[in-house]
């Protein structure tokens, strides 16, 4: 591990454990966004970090909290998506050329600790958290979620806010892998694709 520049906003909360944030890669771009988890039901901002200059600059504000269980992916060049978690439905777009928020079909149940994202370039899936096995898929084309296949743990935990799951899409291997919290190291390969 190398040390990189402090972020722009502080992630998380010492006041609460639940207080959460995420962090998505934009390959296309070379640049990682971040969303400050901020369980005070205030607004938070939108970084985004640039590598070649090594700063943080704050690039506008997700228009809901984010806590347990939000969470951030980039889905191509110009959009990201995130949940804002926090027992909610709540799911929005963010476009990267004009700063914009969107709210987007809401989630098919609401999202809490372990809750994760991730896009194939494709859709967007996400774990449900609360310590279910939910997995759901959304489509970007269509604003719609479906059931996905279960996972084959649970995400998060219903005993404590403090299980955070993740999602990463392996674009060489074509697979899905999380990290489910609660308390376990285990990762798993959710799905593969031809």
């Amino acid at each position: 591990w190398t040390s990189a520049p402090s972020t722009a906003i502080p992630f998380g909360s010492i006041a609460t454990t639940d207080a959460r944030g995420g962090l998505a890669w934009d390959p296309s771009l070379g640049t990682v966004f971040g969303v400050s988890g901020n369980s005070e039901g205030g607004v938070g901002p939108i970084v985004e970090y640039d590598p070649s200059s090594r700063t943080w600059p704050i690039s506008g504000l997700i228009p809901t909290a984010i806590a347990g269980g939000g969470a951030l992916t980039a889905f191509d060049t110009n959009t990201l998506y995130a949940l804002a978690g926090n027992n909610t439905n709540n799911f929005w777009k963010y476009t990267i050329s004009t700063g914009g928020w969107t709210a987007m079909a809401p989630t098919p149940g609401p999202v809490e600790s372990g809750g994760a994202l991730a896009s194939d370039g494709i859709s967007v899936y996400a774990t449900q958290g609360a310590s279910t096995t939910n997995f759901w898929q959304y489509s970007p084309s269509t604003n719609v979620w479906t059931s996905a296949p279960s996972t084959a743990i649970p995400f998060g935990s219903i005993a404590t806010t403090d299980a955070r799951g993740g999602l990463a899409w392996s674009s060489s291997l074509h697979a899905m892998f999380g990290i489910p919290g609660s308390g376990t190291s285990i990762i798993k390969n959710i799905f593969s694709t031809p």
